[in-house]
């Protein structure tokens, strides 16, 4: 498509980043960022500071996927190495439509929030002391995550199980199960398996 995507470049028409990461709202991730085309995103996105991170399938039948992380930079490290580093926070989750790409193969999409269950302020009684518990610990243990998680809502179960579902080493497919509305209950039972076996 032509160069002119850019000057569309809005809150509801953004760059897309195709990577392997999968985020949640009010998760947050460190990037490497080292090809042209994305360190000329950067510069696209310079007014807003987001952009959508797009979880690339690992089935086939996958390849269409529709949602991503809508996410904005919160900081810009240079590595030891010298390669940019970003940290980014989810805001939301977004539907991506409308998705063309530039000359330079960078992607653009239309986008359009959508609420998940880990927005939800989870009732008091909801809490579960064991999962919060052990997040405390796995996120005090890991030096990049206890920056990013200093303020941690462990009285909202629904916060400590996005956190468990970005965490815990599953395949994108079975991530992809905890992106519905109303996937808390099961999403939830899961990391309980998982935790407590």
């Amino acid at each position: 498509m032509k160069d002119n995507l850019k000057s569309q470049v809005n809150e509801n028409y953004l760059p897309v980043f195709p990577l392997s990461v999968f985020i949640l709202p009010e998760g947050k991730v460190r990037l490497r960022i080292f090809e042209a085309k994305y360190l000329r995103m950067l510069s696209l996105i310079a007014s807003h500071q987001c952009f959508v991170i797009q979880l690339m399938p690992s089935l086939p039948t996958m390849n269409n996927n529709y949602w991503g992380s809508l996410v904005e930079i919160q900081d810009f490290n240079q590595g030891d190495d010298g390669i940019l580093e970003i940290d980014v926070l989810c805001k939301t989750l977004v539907y991506t439509t409308n998705i063309s790409q530039d000359d330079n193969e960078l992607t653009f999409a239309q986008v359009t929030p959508f609420s998940h269950w880990s927005e939800t302020t989870a009732d008091i009684q909801m809490r579960s002391e064991v999962l919060a518990t052990e997040l405390n610990s796995v996120l005090d243990d890991n030096e990049i995550l206890k920056e990013f998680y200093q303020s941690r809502p462990l009285n909202n179960v629904h916060w400590v199980v996005a956190r468990w579902i970005e965490l815990l080493p599953l395949s994108v497919s079975v991530k992809n199960l905890f992106i519905q509305t109303d996937s808390f209950s099961c999403a939830k039972d899961f990391v309980d398996s998982v935790i407590y076996k």
